[in-house]
């Protein structure tokens, strides 16, 4: 078909490929014929992964022109990064980047090492990393205010190209919900009360440094803590899980950032780079927020939206 006059990515041709009356010889077939969703599945995880790989230079670049902007443009007599408002979006934007980087590093290690392991790793890296270079790379554009507005900058590109990381290679939603499926059904099959989830699980301590003991232990209790709640909540649910996107999308994300601080420990603990420790604490407290909040409910989701509200009205 013709090209796609695509959002951003334009460098990349898009049509659309139709397919009419196409057989197949047996000899073309790959494989044996069996066992493609595991190859699919496979070829999937490799490319989430690069593609969170991809997404740490598109950060990178936006942090670094974020940057330099912001200690050459001077308002009130001052750059505006001596600005607090500004300093905090580049301290968020340092911390998101430095996630990123940990984290792409550890799951590039497990797939080397087990490919079918790493699929939710893959999963849990795309996801965090797609959401942050958006996040950076908004960051960016408001730091550079109505300049960055304009093409010539090069940052109004770059958001546009940040948009599709989140629907490539599997959407954020379906990612989420797969990824909550393939911890937490395990966990229903193999333990009949589906109460100890945790005894399995062992201290990070021993793998990190001794400058970062204190961090060890804070990750160790967030990981019983989730292990505990997620025990509650397939004690609660059981198979209905698979209905539940709501916590799908709830225990995903705990096991997201969960991942994030352990990625962060890891790099700190091998590197000590600077940086590690105030990117560890403000995942950890994103950690706790989340699991002190708890799952949405749906009934209050419901009820924000117009077209559910006025169902409800005609029921009753």
């Amino acid at each position: 078909g013709p090209p796609e006059h695509k959002l951003g990515i334009r460098g990349s041709s898009t049509t659309e490929i139709i397919f009419e009356n196409v057989d197949i010889a047996a000899e073309d077939i790959l494989g044996n014929g069996t066992g493609g969703l595991d190859q699919i599945k496979s070829i999937l995880a490799w490319g989430r992964m690069t593609l969170a790989a991809g997404c740490i230079g598109v950060a990178r670049r936006a942090y670094r022109m974020a940057l330099e902007h912001a200690r050459t443009r001077r308002q009130f007599g001052a750059p505006i990064s001596d600005f607090g408002l500004v300093r905090e979006k580049l301290a968020r934007m340092a911390a998101g980047l430095h996630t990123m980087e940990s984290m792409v590093a550890v799951t590039a290690a497990i797939h080397d090492r087990d490919a079918a392991e790493a699929r939710t790793a893959t999963s849990y890296a795309k996801i965090f990393c797609s959401r942050t270079v958006w996040s950076i790379v908004d960051d960016a554009v408001q730091i550079f205010g109505g300049m960055g507005y304009i093409e010539e900058t090069g940052i109004a590109r770059a958001l546009r190209d940040a948009r599709i990381n989140m629907i490539f290679e599997g959407t954020n939603e379906i990612l989420t919900y797969l990824s909550a499926l393939e911890t937490l059904v395990p966990i229903l099959a193999k333990s009949p009360n589906a109460g100890n989830v945790d005894e399995n699980l062992s201290s990070v301590a021993p793998h990190v440094e001794t400058g970062y003991a204190a961090e060890a232990r804070a990750f160790d209790a967030r990981l019983s803590a989730l292990a505990k709640s997620a025990g509650a909540y397939i004690r609660r649910v059981g198979l209905r899980v698979r209905d539940d996107q709501y916590g799908a999308g709830f225990y995903t994300g705990l096991g997201i950032l969960l991942y994030a601080m352990y990625a962060v420990l890891l790099r700190a603990s091998n590197d000590n780079t600077p940086g590690s420790r105030g990117t560890f604490a403000r995942l950890g407290a994103e950690f706790d927020a989340l699991i002190a909040r708890g799952a949405p409910d749906a009934a209050e989701i419901d009820a924000l939206i117009p077209a559910e509200r006025a169902k409800a009205g005609a029921a009753k």
